[in-house]
């Protein structure tokens, strides 16, 4: 121990030296980071994985080595990997928060206890109990609130801030800032992995050019495509149609042509309620474009919390806007603009797709590419991976280094998902284009057994990983996924959740909408001209705005308001979802007028 010692501090003498030309900050700093890495002592720490399959005794070891071998050389750290399939994680989780608390929580650690070594000269790592919890995968928001809600996770501000500073440099900023806001606190990392998608017009480069439009016709830009339903679209798939149809398909939609409209957004029909009534909030799913009664006009522009840019959610078929633009989609059905089966292969003039950034790579040589929505970070996003560290685990901070780690090297975060290459996986070696068009080495990953068998999404960053020789994606994928994430912005409706909003949801109005909803979109997918979809929509509007007011409306401007009591042998005790969505929109700073 003593010999040990006298080398650390000859080591010091040399490195001070080394630092004379430095400057005062510089060389505080550095004699800072010599003083707690000298510190520190020896530690075991326990992490809880979800794996894809079972691992055997003699994988886990392999793995826990090949980790451990890292942790113990570059922090000291010892980790105890605790691997469970999804369908026994929480329940073992769970059990081992339980027993963790009952035995006081932490473990003694070699920091209490001073640093051993063995015979060989090797560092002693202490042992930890079977139930010690440090760091752990949670998935969703349910989980996440009920373990806020048992105490189980611990305030990460300060680490964030200071020693694992380096995760804003990592971590799209969006996904920190937005777990803060949301919850007066970091109290888990989510994972860094691509947000939302675009949808893209595509506008072929010769049709264009035939069009003297664009950059052919003198103009730098394509602002005056807006949707999939504007007039500058009109224009190009009518002159195709006339002029082209020989060589393009005048239309090709990669979400299908029923009614995939861009600046409608509807109220979400798609809840789980449990025997009484209650919002089941396991199942509960933040799904804002199934078709609903009840829905709102939008921009692609407006912000997040920002006044004017909400609207109020009325009777779908009273929304002038959303009819005229399912009658104009149905205007290119008559007018043959999709492809038939024996056209799917032909180029097309007009594409309307969603997708990741990527697909710039893909058809970026022939068409011009026109995003008119961008990407968006929704509540669920943000919540549905992330780790977190045990209030009362052994150490804060240290569990704090390795989560950090598990997000910013490369080469670890692998680790942890492929296991070891060799053995595990093997690379393949690529020279594609990167995303500024010049050539550059990429790998990819091609399992060798299944083994060890890891989620990409509950390992850590995404964007560190290597991408999956048979998943069918270009090679420099993570750079296009990066810039789609430097491109994203807060969903409008980020935070609305029903199930935390204070006030119930009335289970039967919700089963009503939901019933109504189906029946009234069977009825208008049904119609086959526009002629048809006019007289539907004269007639449905009425019928629509006949139902209980309460059921397409429910805010505050009806009777019962907000809060009231509803008539309980009809539909039972709660508010109607619009109805909590405007006291949503209140709380945020947004009430909406008019």
């Amino acid at each position: 121990m003593k010999k040990r010692i006298v080398c650390l501090l000859i080591s010091m003498i040399f490195i001070l030296g080394a630092l004379a030309s430095c400057g005062e900050n510089s060389q505080d700093d550095a004699l800072k980071d010599i003083q707690e890495e000298a510190s520190k002592s020896t530690i075991t720490l326990s992490m809880y994985l979800v794996s894809e399959n079972e691992i055997s005794e003699d994988q886990e070891e392999k793995i826990e080595e090949a980790v451990n071998k890292i942790t113990k050389a570059r922090f000291k750290t010892q980790l105890d990997l605790r691997f469970f399939t999804l369908n026994e994680y929480y329940t073992a989780l769970e059990e081992d928060f339980v027993e963790s608390k009952a035995q006081g929580g932490k473990t003694e650690t070699s920091a209490e206890a001073g640093d051993q070594t063995n015979e060989e000269g090797e560092l002693i790592y202490p042992a930890i109990s079977d139930s010690q919890v440090d760091i752990f995968y949670v998935g969703g928001q349910a989980k996440f609130k009920q373990y806020m809600k048992a105490g189980y996770l611990q305030n990460l501000n300060d680490e964030v801030s200071n020693a694992s500073k380096l995760l804003s440099s990592y971590i799209t900023p969006a996904y920190l800032s937005s777990m803060k806001a949301d919850n007066k606190g970091i109290y888990a990392i989510p994972t860094n992995k691509p947000i939302g998608e675009y949808t893209y017009l595509l506008l072929n480069k010769n049709v264009l050019k035939e069009m003297n439009y664009g950059t052919y016709g003198g103009n730098s830009d394509y602002s005056e495509f807006t949707s999939l339903v504007c007039d500058s679209c009109q224009d190009v798939l009518g002159y195709v149609d006339k002029y082209m149809s020989d060589e393009y398909v005048p239309l090709y939609s990669g979400t299908g042509e029923a009614y995939d409209l861009l600046n409608i957004r509807y109220f979400s029909t798609d809840f789980s309620y449990d025997e009484d009534g209650k919002i089941d909030k396991n199942t509960l799913k933040n799904d804002y474009e199934r078709f609903s009664l009840l829905s709102g006009s939008y921009d692609s522009e407006w912000n997040y919390g920002t006044e004017g840019e909400y609207s109020k959610f009325m009777n779908t078929f009273l929304n002038a806007e959303f009819t005229d633009q399912v009658k104009t989609l149905m205007s290119y059905k008559e007018a043959g603009y999709y492809a038939t089966e024996e056209e799917k292969d032909k180029d097309f003039a007009v594409g309307y797709v969603k997708g990741g950034a990527e697909i710039i790579a893909k058809y970026g040589d022939e068409y011009e590419i026109v995003p008119v929505a961008m990407p968006a970070l929704e509540t669920a996003d943000l919540y549905s991976d992330m780790f977190a560290v045990n209030k009362s685990s052994t150490s804060v901070s240290r569990s704090m280094e390795i989560v950090t780690y598990l997000n910013t090297n490369a080469d670890f975060r692998n680790l942890l998902l492929y296991g070891i290459e060799g053995e595990n996986y093997m690379l393949k070696e690529y020279k594609e284009k990167d995303i500024t068009g010049s050539t550059k080495t990429y790998y990819t990953v091609q399992r060798l057994n299944k083994d060890y068998l890891m989620d990409v999404n509950k390992t850590g960053n995404v964007l560190l990983a290597y991408p999956l020789e048979d998943a069918n994606e270009a090679y420099n994928i993570r750079e296009y996924q990066m810039q789609q994430n430097r491109d994203a912005k807060l969903s409008l409706v980020f935070g609305f959740d029903v199930a935390n909003s204070g006030y119930g949801l009335n289970a039967g109005l919700m089963e009503e909408l939901k019933a109504k909803s189906a029946e009234y979109y069977d009825k208008m997918v049904a119609c086959k001209t526009v002629e048809e979809l006019e007289a539907f929509f004269s007639k449905a509007f009425i019928e629509v705005n006949s139902l209980n007011s309460i059921i397409i409306h429910g805010n505050s401007s009806y009777t019962p308001a907000l809060g009231e009591e509803y008539d309980e042998d009809t539909y039972g005790e709660g508010s109607s979802l619009a109805a909590i969505y405007e006291e949503w929109l209140t709380k945020i700073g947004c009430v909406i007028k008019g």
